[in-house]
């Protein structure tokens, strides 16, 4: 796990601390410091909306809560030709899958949709409490865990096989379309560095020297390769997927 050092504070609304226990949990691990009401906040502030947890910015009250919903029934509606399907490796007996980034869930939704197994790695403690309230609401079938990906992921290692496919959603470049991003990619980036280094890369190469069956990778549709030695990639409108082969894995 990351230093607490790594993140800034941000803040929890007193009246509603003992009324979730992942508010609780971001209080606990020294990520966020309780304050009397949303008026103490100069930023970024947790609240509850309706039972639910939901981040908020003071400074642009219009914009409205960021939370993580999850549709009623999630269903298995994806076929196996569409182009996530496809890139996972669905049509080649996938069955269980590890998101390494798991971000706002979006991805690891469409995955529980498809009927995978699902593991979800997040290592941002504020984004991570998000998803765990959502799923424990919506009794999601899904297994959460907190944490530096490669880390967790080594815990896991050797239940890792070929029905199993890696999945990593490096965050996008800004790009110089004059439109505002969406508010959770705001926040995000609000709270990284731009200069990641090559965190994305190492946590690629680390999924490499897995036994898993493929490790794919999203990326926007201009954007560089991540690492040479892809073996395909499935192309979108705006997005693709970079297919590598781990280490000791023989090439369809």
């Amino acid at each position: 796990m990351g230093s607490i050092s790594r993140w800034p504070q941000i803040p929890v609304v007193e009246i509603n601390f003992k009324a979730s226990k992942w508010l609780q949990w971001l209080v606990e691990q020294n990520h966020s410091p309780l304050i009397a009401s949303s008026d103490e906040a100069s930023g970024y502030y947790f609240t509850l909306e309706d039972g639910k947890v939901c981040l908020l910015d003071s400074q642009k009250p219009k914009q409205g809560p960021i939370t993580v919903d999850v549709p009623k029934g999630l269903e298995k509606k994806y076929s196996k030709k569409d182009l996530l399907s496809k890139a996972i490796g669905m049509e080649r007996d996938c069955r269980r899958i590890i998101d390494m980034t798991a971000g706002f869930g979006g991805d690891s939704l469409a995955f529980l949709a498809m009927g995978l197994d699902v593991v979800a790695i997040e290592h941002n403690p504020f984004v991570y409490a998000l998803l765990k309230d959502a799923s424990e609401k919506s009794s999601l079938n899904i297994d959460l865990r907190f944490g530096d990906s490669a880390t967790v992921l080594s815990e896991d290692i050797e239940e890792i096989d070929s029905k199993t496919t890696i999945f990593i959603d490096p965050m996008f470049a800004p790009t110089k379309k004059t439109a505002l991003p969406s508010k959770e990619l705001q926040f995000l980036r609000s709270i990284y560095s731009e200069d990641r280094g090559d965190a994305d890369n190492r946590m690629l190469r680390f999924a490499l020297k897995s036994r898993a069956g493929r490790v794919v990778v999203k990326r926007h549709l201009k954007s560089e390769p991540l690492e040479k030695g892809m073996i395909h990639q499935f192309k979108g409108k705006t997005v693709r997927y970079d297919l590598y082969k781990p280490e000791g894995v023989e090439e369809d």
